[in-house]
This record gives C-alpha cells, structure tokens and sequence, in this order.
C-alpha cells in the first residue's frame, strides 16, 4: 500500500531543534504564511508541524522527530490497514460555497475527493457517510488556502468536561474518511454512535472501584491488540445497543485552532502532521482521545498554547489518552508552551497498552504523565525539556497507598531511553506494580517512603536491578 506520509524523518544531531528559551522548534500559523525555517522539510499542508534549526540541537540518541507511516506501528495497534488518500477518485466533486460543501458532505459517496476552491465556508460541517479502505471520501482543497469556520457556544474557562460543538464533526460511525490541508477554526470532533453508553458504563465502575469489570472488555487485562479488535461487539452484546464504532478516519497536514481535537470510540484512525495551536480554555486538551478510542496512530503533530482553564489539568493538556483509550501509538510528536498544571503528553482512566515514544515536550508543567490505571504503557525515547514540575510522573494520586492498586496504580510500565533536560524532577512516582526502567537519563527521581517500601516486591526494576535507584540517577543512551 502506498503511503501518504512522506515528511523525512530526521536521526542524531540533527534530530530536534529547541531555542534558547526552551520551546520546541515550531510551525507556520497559516497555510499562507512566512516561508519556513531553513531546513524545514516540504509539507503538503497548513500543519507542517516538524522542522529543524541550528539552534540547541540536542545530539543525544533519541530517535527521530516527525511523522511515521501508520503501517509501521501495527504491532502496537492491531490495525489492519488504512485508506490511501493518493487513491485516484472516482469522482471529484469541485466545491466553492458554504452550502455547495454541506451538499457534497451529504451526498458523498465511496471514492468522492471534495476538491474545495481557495477560500472560507462557514459551517459548522457534518460528516455522516462512509467511504471504504480502497475508496475513501477526500475533502482536501484543490488550489489555495481553504478555511472552515463556525460561530461557535465557547465555554468558560471552569468548564469541566470536553466541549463538542466544533466546526467540523464526524458522526454516526463514519468511517474511511480523510481531511488534509485544511484550516479548521473551531476544532474538530469524531464522535461514534452511542459513545456515552461506553462512557457511562466505565464511569459506574470507576465509582465502585470495580476494576476487574472494566478489565472484562477483550483485550484491556493483557496485552492483546487483536482481541481489542472484538470490543465493538463486545460493548453492543454488553450494552444492548450498537455502537458504529468509526474507523479509520485521516486527519492530516491540518491547522486547527480555536478549539482542539476530539475523538470518542474512534479506533485505527489517523491523526498525523497536524498543528493544534490556541486551544481556547475550556474546551478540553489540544488532542483528545477518550472512551476505549483503541488502535489511532497519532504522530507528528505539533500542539502549542492551550489555554488554562480553571476545572483541572486535563482540560488544559497537549495530547491526552483517557477512558480506556488502548493500543494507540503516540510518536514523534512535538507539544510545547503549555500553561501552569499543564500536562503534555496523558494517559489515564484505563489508557493501557499503549506506545508514548519519539515524543518531544518543553515548557510544560508535567511533560509525560501516566494517571489513573495505566497498564502496560511504553514510555519510550521521549525527550522532556524545561518541565517546571517533573518529567515523568506516575500516579502521584496513590503516594499514600502501602501497597499499589489494580484499581488505580499504574502497573507494568515501560520506561526506556528517556532523555530529560532542564527539569527539577526527572522522575517521580507515585504508585507502581511490576514497572521497569532502563536507560533513562533522567536526573533526579522521587519515590515516596511507601514506593521505597514495596519497590521490589512490587517487581519493579531500574537498570535491571530491583534496588530502588537513588535521588540522583546517571545513565548513558548509548544503545538506545
């Protein structure tokens, strides 16, 4: 299969570019904008979100920074394949007004390419129809800047819960669909049919503490990604009713603003190459992934300036995987600028199985955060730059549990060849069963007196050892 990703991917010296202030090299702020910083790759779209400069560069080995072709990450996610956007249409389908593109998303059809002139359409937009993996629907514009837009409800900032209206939804388990090169302000939300059915009933058992239930959906006990595949069926036998889970849904070299992105019981989709940028408070994190969204590969985006909100920190996160979000590969990212109690890249409620690798996170409060219940995560190659709080941090929640919990403690976590720079903390834990670090050039570690007590017994290992490492922690990349 052809891919669509073609952005190079960058190794060694020349892999990261921070400047002198500590943010992440970054992106243009529309598809029309000042060229590029010198030896910026060539983008397809307004998010060209990776580039390199002279300034900084960090020489350590961790990896690349940039897009990886969704295929590649199927040993983490299970997916089966994707549509191929450079698919020849089998009808182009020119657009040029507001209504005319209302229309064309209604009437599409499996191999349409809605090719939109140069300009603005004020929506919002709603995608309900179903392309197929050899034909998917294509909205891309044919020449030119292309904005979409919406008047849009913005929340307050103590909003609690992620905010749906945005310009553009896909909806009722729309699946084989691509948007690329788009400018979408107000944000964007892929939402299944029946999704807070799932999301009601995880949120029960998180109120019993009943975690055995909310590890009874296949592959959420053990890593299994091709169990996970049955979880639609699974859910509708559960719940008596059908979900319309959508699949395979290609979001690429898009600016999105204003708000972010959103994905509900959304799994093997695509988010990659995108710019998230000024993220409006209360309106939920730059990227969103919740309710058992299994199997995405989110990779080269970049996310900058979500603004604070009053709530709580996941309303004001960079790249959040939440509400038993499994199997979805989180690579070569870049999230940067973020406000106080600002995350940069979460998992939580459930998120487990997942790959957080290649990812580059500066001037955040926590760069990489694992939450509530996270099994089995690979945290891996990241790079934490300038996090005012800590680097790491592992369900700081259950410090005073004795022993960790099933329930709630992060469990069998991955952590390798991790690279922190300008940090107070490079690691802190809260609670941990069954974890293993190796490699890490971290810094300074924090485990509380009870992490100190049950470490070994736990099963948890650094550098090989089961001794608990010290404050201070030393460790070379070489071989990473």
């Amino acid at each position: 299969m052809r891919t669509h990703l073609s952005r190079r991917l960058l190794t060694g010296a020349a892999l990261l570019a921070l400047t002198t202030g500590g943010a992440l090299a970054g992106a243009t702020s529309a598809p029309a904008a000042a060229p590029a910083p010198a030896g910026a790759p060539t983008a397809t779209g307004p998010g060209s979100a990776t580039w390199v400069d002279t300034v900084d560069q960090v020489t350590a080995p961790v990896a690349r920074v940039g897009a990886v072709p969704p295929a590649s990450q199927a040993g983490t996610t299970g997916a089966t394949g994707y549509a191929d956007p450079a698919t020849p249409p089998l009808r182009v389908v020119p657009v040029s007004t507001s209504a005319g593109l209302t229309a064309a998303l209604k009437a599409a059809r499996p191999g349409d390419r809605i090719s939109l002139a140069k300009g603005t359409y004020t929506g919002p937009f709603t995608v309900s129809v179903s392309g197929t993996q050899a034909h998917p629907v294509v909205v891309a514009p044919a020449t030119g800047g292309v904005t979409l837009t919406a008047s849009l409800h913005m929340r307050s900032c103590g909003a609690g819960g992620p905010d749906e209206d945005r310009t553009v939804s896909v909806t009722g388990g729309a699946s084989h669909v691509v948007l690329q090169g788009l400018v979408i302000d107000g944000g964007l939300k892929i939402a299944s049919q029946n999704a807070d059915a799932v999301q009601n009933w995880q949120a029960r058992a998180i109120r019993l503490g009943d975690w055995r239930t909310r590890r009874s959906a296949p592959g959420t006990a053990s890593r299994d990604a091709v169990a996970a595949r049955g979880q639609e069926h699974w859910f509708e036998s559960t719940l008596g009713q059908s979900l319309g889970v959508s699949t395979d849904v290609q979001l690429i070299d898009n600016l999105v603003t204003r708000k972010g992105i959103f994905g509900r019981l959304v799994s093997y989709s695509v988010l990659s190459g995108n710019v998230v940028k000024d993220v409006a408070c209360g309106t939920g994190p730059g990227i969103w992934l919740a309710n058992y969204s299994n199997g995405n590969v989110v990779t080269g985006n970049l996310v900058t300036r979500v603004a604070a909100s009053t709530y709580s920190h996941y309303m004001q996160e960079g790249i959040r995987l939440g509400n038993g979000s499994d199997y979805n590969a989180v690579v070569g990212n870049i999230v940067r600028d973020l406000p106080a109690n600002g995350r940069g890249i979460t998992t939580d409620q459930d998120a487990s199985w997942n790959l957080l690798a290649e990812n580059r996170v500066a001037s955040v409060d926590i760069a990489f955060n694992e939450q509530m219940s996270g099994w089995g995560n690979v945290w891996r190659n990241n790079l934490a730059r300038n996090a005012r709080v800590a680097a790491f941090s592992y369900r700081m929640e259950d410090s005073k549990l004795t022993v960790p919990s099933r329930d709630t403690s992060s469990f069998d976590t991955t952590t390798s060849c991790n690279l922190v720079q300008g940090a107070p903390v490079g690691v802190q834990v809260g609670a941990m069963g069954g974890g293993t670090f190796t490699a890490d050039q971290v810094g300074t570690v924090q485990l509380n007196r009870n992490v100190l007590g049950y470490w070994a017994s736990a099963g948890n290992t650094w550098d090989g050892s089961s001794t608990p490492p010290g404050d201070t922690v030393t460790a070379s990349l070489a071989g990473c």
